[in-house]
C-alpha cells in the first residue's frame, strides 16, 4: 500500500515527520502543498492542476490531509476521487477510489 501526505500550506518538515512515522511504507517524497496558478506559489507549493493531481495520486491506495484544508478539497473537488474513513483533529484519513 502507498500514502500520499498532502500538508496544505506548510513546508515539508511535516511531510518528512510523516514518512519516517510510517516507515516501511511508501509515500510521497515531494509535493505535500498544492497551488493551481503560479502566480499565488510560495517556494514549497507544487503547481497542479485538478486532472494532473488525479494522476498523481492514481498510484497510491492512501490520501492523509495533515491539516485540514477545506478551500484545497473544494478547489479540487475530492469527493469524486476519495472516500474519507476517519477525521481526527485536523488530520484525515481519506481511501483514494479506483
Amino acid at each position: 500500500k502507498k500514502v500520499y501526505f498532502v500538508d496544505q500550506n506548510n513546508d515539508e518538515f511535516f511531510l518528512r515527520v510523516a514518512r519516517f512515522l510510517i516507515y516501511p511504507i511508501k509515500s510521497n517524497q515531494l509535493c505535500s502543498s498544492f497551488v493551481i496558478k503560479k502566480n499565488i506559489r510560495k517556494t514549497y507549493d507544487c503547481v497542479i492542476s485538478k486532472k494532473n493531481f488525479y494522476k498523481l495520486i492514481e498510484s497510491y491506495d492512501y490520501l492523509i490531509f495533515l491539516n485540514n484544508d477545506l478551500q484545497m478539497i473544494e478547489m479540487y473537488n475530492f469527493n469524486e476521487k476519495l472516500n474519507k474513513i476517519k477525521k481526527i483533529e485536523d488530520v484525515s484519513l481519506y481511501e483514494i477510489k479506483k
